[in-house]
């Protein structure tokens, strides 16, 4: 008993003719956005992309221009709140956004530090029943802070 080829020239093209059909009807290139951060080093500016919500949305094609105005109004919060692990607790930041059409955006932020934060002593006491526990002891003697 012969067997039949299920495979035939005609369903090959017909397969053909659907992903060609699929890849036109589909954008090939996603619209994307860009972040781009100056004034700080590649240490705090890779903390500040942690923080920013532009970073997280760069991917989505489709973010409305309300959606762009949100994320940018909450930059100098994101940036503040990633530099202060560093020790910088006030500083300055800059941001420009520009919507450029079809899904694509660019957020420009300019960040002066200012002067950080410096410990010049650490003085840490323990007075009560807890002054003489090892635990305690143990923990003051290892401080993960420093001058």
């Amino acid at each position: 008993m012969a067997q039949r080829n299920s495979f035939t020239p005609a369903r090959a093209y017909g397969r053909a003719a659907s992903v060609l059909l699929c890849l036109i009807a589909c954008p090939l290139a996603r619209a994307t956005g860009t972040v781009e951060i100056r004034g700080v080093n590649d240490a705090i500016k890779a903390n500040v992309l942690v923080y920013l919500s532009f970073e997280r949305y760069k991917k989505t094609t489709d973010l409305s221009s309300d959606t762009l105005e949100r994320l940018h109004e909450r930059v100098e919060r994101e940036v503040q709140a990633a530099l202060r692990p560093f020790g910088y607790y006030e500083p300055r930041v800059h941001s420009d956004l520009r919507d450029l059409g079809h899904g694509d955006w660019h957020v420009t932020i300019e960040i002066d530090p200012g002067p950080p934060v410096l410990v010049d002593r650490v003085d840490v006491q323990i007075h009560g029943p807890g002054a003489t526990d090892p635990l305690f002891t143990r923990i003051t003697q290892k401080l993960p802070i420093h001058p």
